[in-house]
């Protein structure tokens, strides 16, 4: 990149290798090693700048994608990329795509923003991301185009010297120096003759990206067949003297593949899953670095998930072993016994995928303990001698993150498969049935972290708060609550009543505790426009009036007496008294809806 004179913050090494009779491009995470690649061919390619605008709106209370990134010793930001982006949420419907390099969120370089910074602004309703993202091929494009271009009436296409000359303009675009400033329509003076280009500005540049003639006439014959589909009824205007048009897989192929993505992608996941616990979680079992309560926080309930993503695997392996000829198979309809065992895994797992949700729900936790923790040399030392090679993908971090990853990829890869097969088939409403079970799921999962991020606190406050050196309850995991509702408290506290009459309780289920909460919603408005800070209501003011934890071996429930009436919502949840712990029967009596 020297020898070019490339800036290497607008350009990006990509690598092709050959996966299953097909040449499929990848491009390597910013901290490995080349040496430690799988590749047939290297490549050099310019990335592209994009200017998203994502605004929160009425009952939408996400921009529906995740980000991953990269830190220094000072907390800030090396590196922001977009993980993982909701089908259909706002930042989908806007352009958002997985792998997205964010560089500006609102005026603000990630660069020089600490953690703490990005996580304001991400708080904000409005957000205006400017990203970096490497340029599609071809075969990606047609993926994200293709439904536009169903709806589009294509006119006949350009000669081919036409399309060379718009080519060659999208490969010389000047390197913006303000990213904030994008010019929508750069300058460039060309000359084109038939066979090759002439004095171009930049001429070694022009080089590593147009290794030959061959090369643009071949993206030139497939920009054609981009548009074949909506062209039947035009094709007498294309011409005699085209060359024939490289072939597109079939849905055949495409259901392989994807297929092949799947149980690959597993195999792998299954493979970090236990690196972690070799590299990490095993070895830390014998070290003080961490108190009891900080490995929980870490690693939660990763034992039971490795136990079942394996037993996961081998149902889908299982599946692919139903089809021996699995590799021949030449239309969508002979995938018919597969796809019914792929979606009977993800059916009949559905449930136990819930798994993830306290592991998720504590994963913003398990980043705090972790940069806390951070800050014990020794502890430092036992990380940088587990991952001696310093690379991103073999970091704690890194580990922690990919069950947030894999759990919300299920749906995406069952919506693939779901888009290869018939409408009219009975595998493809067998698949929309496993797609809308792991949807339900991804929906659960972000409910228990929206819970968590408004109720952590307390939970952790009133575990920590039990009488006692030995804690009935020592922990509450989200993976745990088996539901949550609000109820009327009819007999509440004098304190209470006299806020507010009947106030709402939100009760929480867990599998070792019932947890009860009286939240005061507060509506503050400024006093003026001038009005110093200390005339508004500070965020950090304590809501919860009322929070109470009841252990499952002190709780009793019964019907109340609801003398006049024939309702039977009206019940009562008591915490036992206690002799010991000097504790008298409290009795709350409740109004279900």
């Amino acid at each position: 990149m020297q020898i070019r004179q490339l800036d290497p913050v607008h350009h990006c090494v990509r690598l092709r290798k050959m996966v299953q009779n097909n040449m499929e491009w990848y491009v390597p995470n910013s901290l490995d090693y080349i040496q430690e690649q799988l590749f047939d061919e290297i490549e050099i390619t310019m990335m592209n700048i994009y200017h998203i605008h994502l605004e929160r709106r009425g009952t939408e209370t996400a921009f529906g994608f995740a980000v991953a990134g990269q830190l220094d010793g000072k907390q800030q930001s090396n590196s922001l990329f977009v993980s993982d982006v909701l089908p259909g949420g706002l930042a989908y419907r806007e352009g958002a795509r997985t792998g997205d390099e964010i560089l500006v969120i609102n005026g603000e370089m990630v660069a020089n923003l600490h953690h703490a910074s990005i996580e304001s602004l991400f708080a904000e309703n409005h957000l205006i991301l400017t990203i970096r993202r490497l340029s599609l091929d071809c075969s990606q494009m047609s993926t994200e185009c293709n439904d536009s271009l169903n709806h589009m009436t294509v006119p006949p296409p350009p000669d081919q010297s036409k399309l060379l000359e718009e080519f060659i303009d999208n490969l010389l675009l000047p390197v913006p120096s303000d990213f904030t400033s994008v010019p929508d329509v750069p300058a460039l003076t060309r000359s084109v003759t038939t066979d090759c280009v002439e004095s171009l500005h930049q001429t070694e540049n022009t080089e590593s990206f147009l290794k030959s003639a061959e090369q643009v006439s071949t993206f030139c014959r497939s920009l054609y067949e981009l548009q074949s589909s909506d062209m039947d009824g035009q094709k007498e205007n294309l011409g005699q003297h085209l060359r024939p048009l490289a072939r597109h897989l079939s849905d055949a192929e495409r259901l392989r593949k994807v297929i092949h993505e799947l149980i690959d992608t597993e195999k792998s996941y299954v493979k970090d899953l236990s690196c972690l616990f070799e590299v990490y979680l095993d070895p830390l079992q014998n070290k003080t670095f961490l108190t009891q309560d900080e490995m929980e926080s870490l690693f939660g309930s990763l034992p039971e998930m490795l136990q079942f993503q394996k037993m996961f695997l081998q149902t889908l392996d299982d599946g692919i072993a139903l089809s021996p000829d699995f590799s021949k198979l030449e239309t969508p309809s002979q995938f018919k016994k597969l796809l019914f065992s792929l979606g009977g895994s993800f059916l009949y797992y559905a449930d136990h995928f819930k798994l993830y949700s306290g592991f998720c729900a504590n994963h913003r936790k398990a980043q705090k303990v972790l940069e806390r923790a951070k800050t014990d040399k020794a502890f430092k030392e036992f990380l940088d001698a587990r991952n001696p090679t310093k690379q991103h993908s073999f970091t704690l971090e890194s580990y922690l993150i990919k069950p947030v990853q894999r759990v919300l990829k299920y749906p995406l890869l069952l919506k693939e498969l779901v888009s290869l097969t018939d409408p009219e088939s009975e595998e493809h409403y067998h698949l929309t049935e496993a797609l809308k079970a792991m949807e339900k799921v991804a929906s659960h999962i972000n409910e228990m972290q929206t819970i968590y991020e408004d109720y952590g606190t307390v939970f952790d406050q009133l575990v920590a708060e039990q009488p006692g050196n030995k804690k009935e309850v020592t922990e509450l995991s989200m993976g745990e609550l088996l539901l949550y509702s609000s109820v009327t408290w009819l007999n509440p506290l004098p304190s209470l009543s006299r806020m507010r009459k009947d106030p709402e309780l939100t009760i929480f289920v867990f599998k070792r505790a019932v947890i009860l909460v009286y939240k005061e919603i507060y509506k503050f408005k400024k006093k003026t426009a001038t009005a110093p800070r200390s005339a508004y209501i500070h965020g950090d003011i304590d809501q919860f009036k009322f929070r109470w934890l009841i252990p499952l071996s002190a709780l009793q429930v019964r019907l109340g007496n609801a003398a006049g009436t024939d309702t039977s919502c009206i019940w009562e949840l008591i915490h036992t008294k206690s002799e010991i712990e000097g504790r008298p029967e409290t009795v709350f009596q409740l109004c279900s809806r």
